[in-house]
């Protein structure tokens, strides 16, 4: 179909491992687009914005009136923002509204629409979620985000002199980012030598 296509498949299947350059890439094309911002704080955005992306291409149409319909509406003036992902009538999707729905299935009250089976969508999120978090071994709660190198090396060398072991370390910062970029085992090992 489309280069570019091909690679954004590739980089779906792979969304929750994408590296700096790969996000960044996704980040530009979907905000040239979309003319929006994508978030850096929802878990979902980068697999959201290659999903939208592959849709234009798929439709051969760059145009944002072709955004997926979402079956969830917000209430008029209602944004949801939770420490991981922000979402509005603007850019809801399914998947966002079942996911959000899945940590507060009280919070219905907020949406103005929504499917009728929208109880058993969100325990079909809940496995699907239950499948990645196995997959990746890191549940979206336990990672850690960094504003600097210097600042995750620091609290490696506070836990060190506190007497933690480099196994608990390495444990503890899996999955950690760094400005969103997640680290490797490897460059977790490397912090903890320069943090003795």
């Amino acid at each position: 179909m489309d280069i570019l296509y091909d690679k954004l498949k590739k980089m779906y299947d792979r969304r929750y491992n994408l590296s700096y350059i790969e996000k960044e890439e996704v980040r530009s094309i979907y905000e040239n687009d979309y003319k929006q911002i994508l978030s850096k704080t929802c878990s979902n955005a980068y697999a959201d914005a290659i999903v939208y992306i592959m849709l234009k291409i798929r439709k051969n149409d760059l145009n944002a009136d072709d955004m997926e319909i979402s079956n969830y509406k917000l209430k008029n003036g209602v944004l949801v923002n939770t420490f991981d992902c922000k979402f509005s009538n603007q850019n809801i999707t399914d998947e966002l509204a079942e996911k959000y729905l899945l940590k507060f299935p009280n919070k219905i009250n907020l949406f103005s629409q929504f499917p009728d089976d929208w109880q058993k969508r969100v325990k079909q999120e809940k496995e699907v979620e239950d499948e990645i978090t196995e997959d990746s071994e890191v549940e979206e709660s336990e990672t850690l985000n960094y504003e600097s190198e210097s600042d995750l090396k620091d609290e490696i060398s506070q836990l060190l002199k506190d007497g933690a072991s480099k196994n608990s370390i390495q444990k503890k910062f899996k999955g950690a980012t760094i400005m969103g970029v997640r680290l490797s085992n490897k460059e977790i090992t490397e912090l903890i030598k320069k943090a003795e």
